[in-house]
């Protein structure tokens, strides 16, 4: 199966939403010889269709396309409903998932003034500095997941300005509970995901340098990354002036020596449009060199304790 998307947002004269326009190809190399019921999007539009033998037919009301007997199906169609927007920035979502060997392609346009910001999920191939593409193959056996958001922003709109105010432990041997406050200094909210990076490096050590800094950490770049299943990660939209609670735990890593734990806000971030590393991450901030904090004021010193006892030999 080849999954085909392309996805154009322009600008419009009504601030929210943004204006979009999209279109979806989806091209279905072998389909089952039954009847099969594809739905659609409420507002799809321009639907055409293109069989292999076997026959179909449009339900507008659904809408949706009825395919009988057919060896081979591609079909597309247009849509307004794929983007939103949170404050400042606009989220381009795309997921698939399927079962056979998938071929995904797909394509962003979009127009000035927006700017590309950066994606969670599969990382795009920046083409130009309007147009992201997405290439990928999954070839096993299993159930195929695409999963890839690209945000992009409006830089004429406030930012927000996410920062750690607060950072606090206990410990329990080598078992750790970690709490923050992290505050929202900006006058807009922040409503692009902010997953909390934990640091766990040995001393002396530096702080980490970026939302890319993954080193000793519990995030991934990998597309489901739960940053260490933590239940208040991703933190929620965080409205302008207000502070929101984070927790964890976490066991020290296994090594002997002094630990030294840090926080980094708004983690996995990006690269820029011409693809070179950035101190940014999701959310597109007034200010970006408060995103990290020290928990605690010293290093944690952890060593393995063993216990030896007596092997007694009974004669």
């Amino acid at each position: 199966m080849t999954r085909i998307v392309t996805i154009t947002v322009g600008t419009t004269t009504v601030p929210e939403p943004p204006g979009l326009n999209s279109r979806w190809q989806i091209d279905i190399f072998r389909q089952d010889p039954s009847t099969s019921t594809i739905r659609l999007p409420s507002d799809a539009s321009a639907i055409t269709v293109t069989l292999v033998n076997g026959a179909y037919s449009i339900d507008y009301a659904q809408p949706a396309i009825i395919v009988t007997n057919s060896q081979g199906l591609y079909y597309e169609y247009h849509t307004d409903q794929q983007a939103q927007r949170f404050g400042n920035q606009i989220l381009i979502s795309q997921t698939y998932r399927y079962y056979p060997s998938l071929h995904y392609v797909g394509t962003v346009v979009f127009t000035k003034p927006y700017q590309y910001v950066g994606y969670s999920g599969y990382a795009p191939m920046h083409i130009n500095g309007t147009r992201l593409h997405w290439d990928e193959s999954f070839t096993e056996p299993m159930l195929h997941q695409f999963e890839a958001a690209a945000w992009l922003v409006d830089p004429a709109a406030p930012r927000p300005d996410l920062q750690i105010v607060t950072a606090t432990l206990d410990r329990r041997f080598n078992h750790i509970y970690v709490r923050a406050g992290i505050r929202n200094n900006g006058g807009i909210t922040a409503g692009a995901p902010a997953f909390v990076n934990l640091y766990d490096r040995l001393a002396p050590s530096a702080p980490p340098t970026g939302p890319l800094d993954l080193a000793d950490s519990w995030c991934t770049l990998d597309p489901v990354t739960m940053c260490g299943g933590s239940t208040s990660n991703r933190l929620p939209a965080v409205p302008p002036f207000q502070t929101v609670l984070f927790t964890a735990e976490y066991d020290l890593s296994a090594i002997d020596g002094q630990h030294d734990i840090y926080l980094f806000v708004d983690a996995l971030g990006v690269v820029d449009a011409l693809g070179v590393r950035k101190d940014l991450g999701l959310n597109y901030e007034s200010a970006e060199g408060n995103n990290s904090m020290r928990v605690g004021e010293e290093s944690l010193t952890w060593y393995r304790s063993f216990i030896f006892l007596p092997l007694i030999r009974r004669e």
